[in-house]
């Protein structure tokens, strides 16, 4: 196994193990990653403190030349229904406690555009994992809340009517602290005020659904989260949100095995499967006043 040290060279991805793993260690260096990606590899994370580059075989290649686009999703694509007007990245800054070393984890990437013409934000997310155990690792998910209300309560400040939906994988359930108490949200949206955010992916935890399975039980870690603002009762004027959905379909279900009802996963075992992921989809829907139903998803 290749230890990547401070140069930004690669071995051959010939070189992978049979699981797909090229090197270990290194820095997410934009020219490191470029010369990674020369060479057919690619970085994900195995934990929070390192890094691993993989090159696995098989694994799908896309050409972005000879991607034929449905005439529908031309249609969509055509239409302009959003555009960016400006975004960021904003690092989330986590130490560990036991040796003073910083944690490699994901940035939060705030985008502001326009949906039909209307200004929202958007949050994109991908929260530390579990890894290490739900207790051990749970610091790091308040961490990444508090920065997460951190960027709400600063677009509140300039915008106060302003819609905004944090999205993305959470790597925690709706009723956790992290979700529930940090970034302050609410089941319903009747109990909602200003800075409260509501999370319609709440009830439906509750109801016993959600997005991935883990010992036979469901976790609700994808969620789009929404400010006041874009729900019918607090907008008059342009769109309001009309629905939230997790996008369940049986081709994205294990059909049968150990795993029977578990979604469908791309990789286990380090051999490619031919699954999808083993988290499944959320969306919600966006009604415009003057315009056509569009879908979010995250």
């Amino acid at each position: 196994m290749h230890l990547l040290g401070s140069e930004h060279t690669f071995p051959s991805a010939e070189t992978a193990s049979r699981e797909g793993i090229v090197a270990i260690g290194g820095d997410l260096d934009p020219n490191r990653i470029l010369n990674a990606y020369k060479k057919g590899i690619f970085p994900w994370f195995e934990n929070d403190n390192n890094l691993v580059w993989w090159s696995p075989d098989p694994r799908m290649v896309l050409f972005p030349k000879k991607i034929k686009i449905s005439k529908s999703t031309k249609k969509i694509i055509n239409q302009d229904y959003f555009k960016v007007i400006r975004e960021k990245n904003i690092k989330l800054e986590l130490i560990n406690n036991e040796d003073s070393t910083q944690i490699l984890t994901r940035d939060q990437h705030l985008v502001e555009g326009l949906l039909s013409g209307n200004k929202i934000y958007i949050i994109i997310n991908h929260w530390p994992s579990r890894y290490g155990g739900e207790e051990r690792s749970k610091p790091f998910r308040n961490k990444a809340a508090e920065l997460n209300r951190l960027i709400i309560d600063s677009i509140f400040q300039v915008d106060y009517k302003a819609k905004i939906f944090t999205i993305g994988d959470f790597n925690d359930d709706p009723t956790d602290e992290s979700i529930k108490k940090i970034l302050n949200t609410v089941k319903y949206d009747d109990e909602l005020n200003s800075p409260v955010m509501f999370n319609p992916y709440e009830k439906m935890f509750d109801d016993g659904f959600g997005t991935l399975k883990y010992r036979g039980e469901w976790n609700m870690f994808d969620q789009i989260i929404l400010s006041s603002n874009s729900l019918k009762s607090h907008n008059l004027n342009d769109f309001y949100f009309d629905g939230a959905y997790i996008h369940l379909k049986p081709y994205l279900i294990n059909q049968s095995g150990n795993y029977e009802g578990y979604p469908f996963r791309s990789f286990a075992g380090g051999n490619f499967i031919g699954g999808y992921s083993d988290h499944l989809p959320v969306y919600i829907i966006p009604v415009s006043y003057t315009h056509l139903t569009l879908p979010t998803k995250a």
